[in-house]
């Protein structure tokens, strides 16, 4: 989803952040759509031709990334 007239970090502020995780300087994730992540990748449950969408979690958004668990 791409979003215009609406900066990042506001739109971090409206999610529910419970709901919801920066896993990279430009990407966030809702945490429902997760099914798997290891110890650099997530794995999702929304599939892109036919496979898994995958993510990178970036190093600054590890820690966050995974107290969420």
């Amino acid at each position: 989803l791409t979003l215009k007239n609406i900066s990042f970090e506001k739109l971090l502020e409206l999610l529910p952040s419970k709901q919801f995780c920066r896993i990279s300087k430009r990407e966030l994730i809702a945490m429902s759509c997760v099914n798997y992540y290891s110890y650099d990748e997530i794995v999702t449950k929304i599939l892109a031709n036919g496979k898994p969408k995958t993510f990178t979690i970036g190093n600054n958004y590890k820690n966050n990334f995974l107290s969420m668990f």
